[in-house]
Parts: C-alpha cells; structure tokens; sequence
C-alpha cells in the first residue's frame, strides 16, 4: 500500500509495532497491503491519502542517441531492450528495476535506462530514490522520462514527484492523453510534465536550462504555444487570424460556428478556424486543446519579377494559367507589422495562398482538365527546409495526378538578408547593419537539432538584449520583441522569432553561443527586401537565398539565367534547402511560357512527374558540376533550343 502522511512521526509511532514500512522522503512510505488498516489509518488522521500498491506496465520506446547536455543526470524508465540496442552501450548506464540495483558501471554516464519485467510500486519508488540519489552525488539536476503505465495514478505521481521536487529536478511523463492526465491529477501534479515527445526531444527542450523553474518547463509544454506567445499578444484584437486545428480536434462545424469562427476544411483535409484574435481568446478555455502548436502566421509576399512565368499557357489543348495573385487578398497591416515588417500590397497570409490554391484544384476537376499552378510568393521567414504544416500541405497538392505548381527561386540571392554562423566550442558572431529609423525588422534564426544555444543581440551601443527567452526589450530609441528558443514541431531543430522595431541606427551584433560546447550551425535570416528596405546582414551569403516555397520538396522550382552571361542572375536565390536537399530545379533565360506545352491530354502527371519530364531538355555546361545549388540540374532554354 502506498501512503501519503503528513504526519511521519505519529506515523511511525502507529506502524512500528504492526507492520513492516520503507520511508522513502518524510511524506513516503511503502507497506504490506492491507487495505483495511489502511482505511483505519485515514480515520484516525494519521494518514492523509493511500493507494493499494499495483503492477506497473513499463512501454517500449525506439530512439537513436543524442549529445545530452552534461550538466543533468538523465534517466529514461520503461526504455527496453529494443532502446538499449539503438544506443552504444558506452553512453548509458542499466538500473534493474526488479532487484533495485544499477547492473553497470555509472561512473561517466550521464543516461540511465530502467528497466524491469514485473515492477511493483515499491520497487518502482526505490528505484526513482536510487537514481535521485546517485544524481546529487555527481551533482547533476536528475531528469526523469517516465515511460511507465499505472494502473492508478493519483497518490504515485504525488510520491514520485515529490522526490524530484526535494532534488530540485524535472519529471516528464510519456502519456498520450494528455489532457485527461492533467484534468485527473490537479492538486497532484507540481513540477511534473506530460507530454507526447520522443525521450530525446523532450531532453533538448530542457537543454540550456540553467535555473529549473515551473514556467520555463510548462513554457516548452505547453499544448498550443499561442496563448503564451509573445508575437501573439501583440496582435490587436479585431485583427483576423487563422489557427490550425490538432488532429484531436471535433469535426462538427456547427461546434465552432457557434463559438463564432468560420470552419475551414482544406482539399487535403486540414483544418482551420477563422476569427478575430479577441474570439479566439474569449473562446480560449474551449478551444485550446484542439489548436496546433507553433503559431506562426507567415507572410508571403511576391518575391520575383519575371513576368514571363504569368504568360504560361497550354494554348494546344486551351488551358490557360490562372493569375490569381490579384484575387488573394492582402494581410493586414497589423498582422504584417508584427510578422512581415513593412506593409505590403502584395504580402498575403499563406493560409489565403492555400484557399487560393483549393478553389484552382476544385475547378479544374469540375472542368476534368489538369492544372498548372505558378506562385510566385515566399518569404525568409521560415525553416527553409519545406517542413512547415502549410508547406507540407502544398507539397500534398503538387503530388496529385494532373496538378503541376511551379515556383520561382526568387531575387534575393544579392540583397544580404541570410548568413549561416557555425561555432565550434565558443561562441560565434553575425552582424546586423541597420541602416535606418523608424524602422521594423522581422527575422529568425534556426538552430541545427538537437545542438541548443544562448542568442544576444549587442546594439551598437554595447548593451546585451538576449533573444533566446521570451521577452519585450526596451532599447534606448526602441523595442525587441523575442519569442525566445522554440523547437518545432515540424522538424526538430530550435528556431527564434525576433522583431526589431524603432531601433538605432548602426550594426548590431548576433552573438551565438553553444550552450554544451558542442558545434552549431546557425542560420540567420532577415525579411525578403520589399518588407525590410531597413537592414542587411555584413557578413551574408548568396546560399540557402531561396524563399520559403521554394524549399518544397516536390515543387518545380525555377532560378533565373542569363544566357549571355552562361550564369544565373546576380539576384536569383540560392540553394540548397536548410537540411542539404537539391534547389532549385533548373534555371531558366526567362522564357519558359512552353513549359506547360509538355502536359498532354492525359490528366495523370503531376509535379514529380513534369519535373523529369523537363528533366529531358535541360542542358549542361561542361565546366560546371551538376546538380549544384545555383543552377539545380540544368539550364531550360526554351523554344526550339529546348
């Protein structure tokens, strides 16, 4: 039986003579069952809670190691020998949980797996005080990954927490309903943390935590990260948004028309809700657990001016491209001063491009013709690596038989606003060259997973504003705004969202500096130029230049090249993709308005398909190795060169 007192010395005075007991913590004790003395106990007061002692099922879990920051003592409960063979057996230590003892050496290991075959509770709470106990030896914060499954879970999560609580360390629950978790443990739960990330995941999101407190974690824990966002709260209240719903959402639209929101299903069944921030937050205690996480509207706006693209046309077969640009309506100026920068006719919200997108699809099926779709939009804030939920919804349509999207590699190869930092052991610097006031500067930088970092941004006067928490800086002429270090849901890797508005004039210093030692590669970027005329960075390349949708992995995307020259453009954006994939696809003098002309009558290619299909006139220069990152696989002339 698992007791819970608040009384330990009129405790002990009761059980000494009667029964048998393990006192764990002042409050912790373990006892034969007996479920009548223990109800006697209560009675009298002298226990505050107890629960009959049970089985605990321990899940498997499947990872590869990672370099975990040496500063805590990680354990993983429930790990499995499936676990154990992922891992080299020189980076973890093995408590046998059935006989409480560690079966290996511990001595350098910073990762102990636990395991058992029939663990009871006792055994489970001694194991916890063992691990607990060999961590403030090394004087390690102990951080425990609870894999295991209870039976019941009120007075056990209590116990078990509470031993994390005395050693000032973190306890992470695997659990997969979480919110039933939270809403059955309140009272219970203190600094324990449910949560459905893989192990590892978990552990970079507490790496760089130097002071342990209960906001910092739920902050990384949260379900949706919006109604804690900094960027989020800035939003005005009549402003309209989209928000993506989680797959646990309900799907009855009458639900949410009735909260006020406009339901929207996407072709590829993803769904968003539509309203003004001031009904999302009245509507917050209803609906917060059914909103993705990472919100993070993204401003697109046309980021080319190769006017050919918009003359495609299929004039054999009479399909004609769309230009649909003047049919999206324009963000706001209030969402785009808080995520775009300078206000825009021709920045629209992404989830507008994907309606833009559906309602193109829909009709041409209604007309049984297949599509070419030309979007000449992107942005530089973002992964760069096509991962995004929108990204990937648009990589969905691009793979459906008769639908063709074609993009462009964009113009901002030659204007600064991209530079990759990669530190070794030390910290690393990048700069900033703002080159006028009344200014509003949107960036981002996104950390190479799982590596963790500290980011500051120095001003020209020398002061220290670190962007890696969340916080508004007051500068001495303006304001930062940072949503601190994040980790995506979508790929992993640790990313900022930072604003600089008003700020002085002059360079101000991106310092990055590991937090474990380790080397990390940090890539920054600033707004594309028609939404930041203010700012470049000194020290930028040309690569990873190529704007959001052109990171897509089955997209055509096209860079521009002039033939005269046998190069690409000085402006035309770079690749590759942040995670090393191949872009563009070619490049082409300008001309391509007989693209489309390869499209027969039969409606089944789709993008990956048309690709290789002008795979097949693509042309080579014998002193340059292809695929490269400016000119892709090749060169599209057109015409009858082609």
């Amino acid at each position: 039986m698992l007791v819970y007192t608040k009384q330990p010395s009129l405790f002990r005075e009761y059980m000494e003579n009667e029964y048998e007991y393990l006192s764990i913590t002042p409050y912790i004790s373990c006892l034969i069952d007996d479920e009548e003395y223990g109800k006697h106990l209560k009675n009298m007061g002298v226990i505050f809670e107890y629960e009959m002692a049970f089985e605990i099922e321990l899940l498997p879990v499947r990872s590869e190691y990672i370099e975990l920051d040496n500063n805590y003592l990680y354990c993983i409960v429930g790990s499995t020998i499936e676990m154990q063979a992922c891992i080299d057996l020189k980076q973890y230590a093995l408590y046998d949980l059935d006989k409480n003892m560690f079966k290996t050496a511990i001595d350098d290991k910073n990762l102990i797996l636990a395991d058992g075959n029939n663990v009871n509770s006792e055994q489970y709470l001694i194991g916890i005080f063992d691990i607990v106990t060999h961590s403030l030896e090394l004087k390690k914060i102990p951080v425990i990954y609870n894999m295991a499954k209870f039976a019941k879970n009120m007075i056990l999560d209590k116990l078990v927490t509470e031993i994390l609580t005395m050693a000032k360390g973190i306890h992470i629950y695997y659990e997969k309903n979480i919110k039933e978790r939270y809403d059955n443990n309140n009272g219970y739960i203190q600094t324990a943390i449910f949560t459905t990330d893989h192990p590892f995941v978990s552990f970079a999101k507490i790496a760089g935590l130097r002071e342990i407190n209960t906001l910092d974690l739920k902050r990384q824990y949260r379900h949706s990260d919006m109604y804690n966002d900094i960027f989020f709260e800035q939003i005005p209240d009549n402003e309209m948004i989209y928000i993506h719903l989680n797959m646990t959402a309900p799907k009855n639209e009458h639900f949410y028309n009735n909260l006020g929101f406009e339901y929207i299903q996407t072709l590829a069944q993803v769904r968003f809700l539509k309203g003004t921030k001031l009904q999302f937050n009245q509507a917050k205690n209803t609906i917060k657990d059914f909103i993705a996480t990472n919100f993070w509207p993204k401003i697109l706006n046309i980021v080319t001016t190769q006017s050919e693209f918009v003359k495609i046309q299929d004039v054999s077969n009479e399909h004609v491209l769309v230009k649909t640009i003047d049919k999206i309506p324009p963000a706001s100026a209030g969402i785009q001063e808080i995520y775009g920068g300078k206000y825009s006719e021709n920045a629209i919200l992404m989830e507008d491009l994907i309606l833009a997108i559906d309602n193109l699809i829909s009709d041409a099926k209604l007309q049984s013709k297949p599509i070419v779709i030309y979007i000449p939009y992107g942005t530089n804030i973002s992964s760069h690596d096509g991962s995004d939920i929108l990204e990937d919804l648009i990589n969905t349509y691009a793979l459906q038989p008769g639908v063709t999207i074609i993009t462009t590699a964009g113009e901002e190869g030659d204007k600064h606003h991209h530079a990759r930092v990669t530190t070794s052991t030390y910290k690393e610097e990048s700069t900033i060259r703002v080159s006028q006031r009344d200014n509003n500067i949107v960036g981002c930088i996104w950390i190479t997973y799982p590596q963790n970092a500290k980011v500051k941004l120095i001003s020209p006067a020398n002061k220290v504003y670190d962007i890696s928490l969340p916080k508004i800086h007051q500068t001495s002429e303006g304001t930062i705004f940072s949503r601190g270090n994040q980790i995506s849901a979508t790929n992993g890797s640790i990313n900022i969202l930072f604003r600089m508005k008003n700020v002085r004039k002059g360079p101000w210093k991106v310092e990055i500096q590991p937090t474990d030692g380790k080397k990390t590669i940090a890539d920054i970027w600033l707004a594309t130029q028609e939404l930041n005329p203010y700012a470049h960075l000194q020290d930028a390349d040309p690569f990873f230049t190529i704007p959001s949708i052109g990171n897509i992995p089955s997209l055509i995307c096209v860079g521009d090249y002039k033939e005269e020259m046998l190069t690409i453009t000085k402006s035309s954006g770079r690749g590759y993709t942040r995670d090393n994939r191949i872009t563009p696809t070619f490049v082409s003098q300008g001309s391509i308005t007989d693209i489309v002309s390869i499209y027969t009558n039969d409606p089944t290619p789709n993008t990956p398909i048309m690709s290789y299909l002008i795979s097949e006139k693509l042309h080579h220069l014998d002193t340059v190795n292809y695929p490269n990152p400016m000119q892709g696989y090749g060169i599209y002339r057109g015409g009858n060169n082609a």
